[in-house]
């Protein structure tokens, strides 16, 4: 299973998550939400970062 990262972006301060499974990014992004979230954003690992992650042509 690849690790996934959770990056919280408050403007003038922040967190960056790293080393999750899928379970722990989901329970840390829900804890975060609350009335002064304005967006949230979602990116998807796509095939072609695959390949430039593992090596792989």
């Amino acid at each position: 299973m690849k690790s996934k990262t959770l990056i919280i972006d408050e403007e003038v301060q922040g967190e960056k998550i790293v080393d999750l499974n899928t379970e722990q990014l989901i329970k840390l992004a829900v804890k975060n939400i609350d009335d002064d979230v304005i967006s949230v954003e979602i990116k998807k690992r796509h095939k072609s970062d695959a390949s430039k992650t593992t090596g792989c042509q």
